[in-house]
């Protein structure tokens, strides 16, 4: 699919998208919110459930036939795509689009962050399905995207449906990259977890292992310096103070910010994960941790990338992710990749979800 520039879209909705599979993905939404609106009072939970299941598998498999026939009309290669490139002109090194086949934004996403992350992409390839992945995308970069694999995305969900006890849905719904990316990481070789020591008032100092730093965003206000710091100095309800300190300065850090929390809808009375839409100014780069005993080592951290997180609740909506690679920043949409400007990035990075960080 070729590149659609940013003033091409503003004004849309977040959904919209010239791609079958994500305008019925985003089709199966609404029908099923009109769903459970209208006639939900009239099933048990467990007949909604099936229902669900139901509506998305078939609409899911119905928009890869008409990703299909898609393909066909516009002479692209065969339905089994996965890399796209958006422009004859590409750059060599650029990243290349991946196919969306039915509410997979969230894992292209993932995967967008992962490959401009030796250290993630290393954590991927240990296992096979998403070594095959790295390696079809390498060797079609390689060619300027004229390449393409018989590897089917929606075989990783399928693996990762197996990988997180069935977390991860198998059917064409949305899914949070955040759980995806703890779950590769709990079966990796070495257990890349972050280690750090957890001192609370009154009490023993005990290991702590993180996969990412996991930021609690204020009520109201705050900025980025304030929520660091509310993680590494917390109060218990007690009073207890506890501080958390780096066994070692890591090269990288993943960083994610608490946007969904469990609330109430106030029409069901059904919980439901709400989305919390307060902006951070992140910076793009900020000297090393100064709430650690680091500090005098002077290091920085740069932005490498970060994905975005667009709509109300991480069970709809879609994400996107920037990168920066050969000394530019891109928005990977999908199989939509736009090279954008600083002022963009620095914007976006006010609303986003998960971030990487590396030592400079």
């Amino acid at each position: 699919m070729s590149a659609i520039s940013s003033s091409a879209v503003q004004g849309l909705p977040y959904y919209f998208d010239f791609s079958p599979t994500v305008v019925l993905g985003a089709l199966a939404d609404r029908v099923y919110q009109f769903f459970l609106d209208k006639v939900s009072s009239l099933f048990s939970c467990a007949r909604i459930d099936s229902c669900r299941r139901f509506l998305y598998s078939a609409l899911y498999h119905l928009s890869l036939s008409v990703q299909r026939v898609f393909n066909a009309v516009r002479g692209q290669l065969e339905s089994s795509l996965l890399f796209s490139h958006p422009q004859s002109s590409s750059l060599i090194g650029q990243p290349l689009g991946i196919t969306n086949q039915g509410n997979t934004c969230w894992l292209a996403a993932l995967l967008q962050l992962s490959l401009n992350a030796p250290f993630l992409e290393e954590i991927f390839r240990d296992h096979a399905l998403f070594e095959d992945f790295f390696r079809g995308y390498r060797s079609a970069q390689a060619r300027a995207g004229e390449g393409n694999s018989e590897l089917d995305v929606d075989q990783l969900r399928q693996y990762l449906h197996e990988l997180t006890e069935k977390g991860i849905s198998k059917y064409a719904t949305q899914e949070d990259p955040a759980l995806a990316l703890e779950s590769l990481m709990q079966r990796a070789d070495g257990l890349p977890y972050y280690t750090l020591f957890s001192t609370r008032e009154g009490a023993d100092t005990v290991v702590r292992r993180e996969p990412f730093l996991g930021l609690d965003l204020p009520l109201r206000g705050g900025d980025f310096a304030s929520v660091m710091k509310n993680y590494f100095y917390s109060t218990t309800e007690e009073g207890r103070q506890i501080r958390l300190s780096f066994t070692h300065l890591p090269n990288d850090l993943l960083i994610q910010m608490k946007r969904f929390t469990l609330g109430i809808d106030p029409d069901s009375g059904e919980l439901i994960r709400e989305k919390k839409t307060q902006e951070i100014a992140v910076p793009f780069r900020f000297r090393c941790l100064p709430q650690t005993e680091f500090e005098h080592q002077g290091a920085s951290y740069c932005c490498k990338g970060f994905i975005q997180h667009l709509g109300r609740s991480n069970e709809a909506g879609h994400y996107v992710a920037f990168v920066q690679k050969i000394g530019k920043w891109w928005r990977c949409d999908d199989s939509t990749i736009t090279e954008v400007d600083m002022r963009t990035v620095k914007e976006a990075m006010r609303t986003s979800y998960m971030y990487h960080f590396m030592k400079v």
